[in-house]
């Protein structure tokens, strides 16, 4: 029982033909993206359906123009569902990478120290905020690859880490804008 409950833990990682790996997100968390991208293209396409079906008796919109906004939702559902997509992280023998269509992350295998969980700083335009976050820092203390916690196991991060060669340290409690600090105990 124990190594049936160890294979699924460990499924996360898949070796590729080669020679790298990759973590791939909890499953819970790729689920609810996709059900999220799907219900709201769902939503906007019948939308775009029912515009079409209640301005059937006016004349004052035509044809095209009706159809020009069903298309324009379908092909931003389209975009939408093949651009929004869990990360994943991928390492081979050159680089550790954070695959992800709108903010992929990549630095050398070779710089990467350790991993550290932490809270990590996102600028945005409003200010920003901090996210826990698993980082891949360099021997110097700088954040190379991060990403976010919710995304991934810590038992894949630590196997991952494992893989790499390097420890995992941290408990989520230390925040973090672009170095870490080296003193830091965990």
């Amino acid at each position: 029982m124990a190594t049936s409950s160890r294979a699924l833990r460990l499924a996360a990682i898949v070796d590729l033909t080669d020679g790298s790996f990759i973590l791939r997100p909890d499953p819970g968390q790729a689920h609810t993206l996709k059900l999220v991208v799907g219900g709201s293209a769902a939503l906007a396409l019948a939308a775009a359906v029912a515009f079409i079906v209640l301005t059937l008796g006016t004349r004052d919109i035509s044809w095209p123009l009706r159809l020009a906004v069903l298309v324009l939702v379908a092909t931003g559902d389209t975009f939408a569902w093949f651009t929004l997509k869990a990360p994943v992280l991928k390492a081979d023998a050159l680089e550790v990478r954070c695959v992800h269509p709108l903010y992929g992350r990549r630095m050398a295998r070779s710089t990467v120290a350790f991993v550290f969980r932490g809270q990590y700083f996102l600028q945005g335009r409003g200010g920003g905020m901090f996210q826990k976050s698993y980082l891949f820092v360099a021997s110097d203390g700088s954040v190379g690859v991060w990403c976010a916690a919710s995304w991934f196991s810590d038992e894949g991060i630590t196997e991952f880490a494992g893989r790499l060669g390097v420890p995992v340290r941290g408990d989520f409690s230390t925040r973090v804008r672009d170095r870490v600090d080296l003193k830091e105990k965990g």
